[in-house]
């Protein structure tokens, strides 16, 4: 077999596999997008020989497979935005306490973790949006 069809036979098996696991996700379409993706990393990983990394998504599967609902998907999604929120907070109280103190070299500081904290909570609320979406 040509090395190039070795290197495609995992993200093969994948697409079949998922397919057809499919059915036993019909229900909750969140959760067979993710167990897909997931898959499809645990292959790619795989084919560039990262045993460990495909060993540890292996796990994430068997957790997702065991136990993952759509609304538990939901959850941790707002779980994850609120604690952007309050990572957002955080920084900007630093910002004001720097801004008080008036140290330059701090505010600038802060500004750029604000910054990063704010990025941070937009991707949180797209992702959000996006599962809100699918369902």
């Amino acid at each position: 077999m040509p090395k190039s069809s070795l290197l495609t036979l995992p993200a093969t098996l994948v697409v079949l596999h998922t397919a057809l696991a499919a059915p036993v996700f019909a229900d909750q379409p969140l959760c067979g997008k993710k167990i897909a993706e997931v898959e499809r990393q645990q292959a790619e990983a795989r084919a560039h020989g990262h045993d460990h990394k495909a060993r540890g998504l292996q796990r994430a599967l068997d957790a997702l497979r065991d136990g993952c609902t759509d609304q538990g998907l939901i959850d941790d999604a707002r779980g994850d935005v609120d604690a952007a929120q309050q990572e957002v907070a955080e920084r900007q109280a630093d910002l004001d306490a720097a801004i008080r103190e008036g140290d330059k070299d701090d505010i600038k500081k802060r500004r750029e973790k604000l910054k990063e904290a704010r990025q941070e909570l937009a991707e949180e609320q797209a992702d959000l949006e996006a599962l809100l979406q699918v369902r």
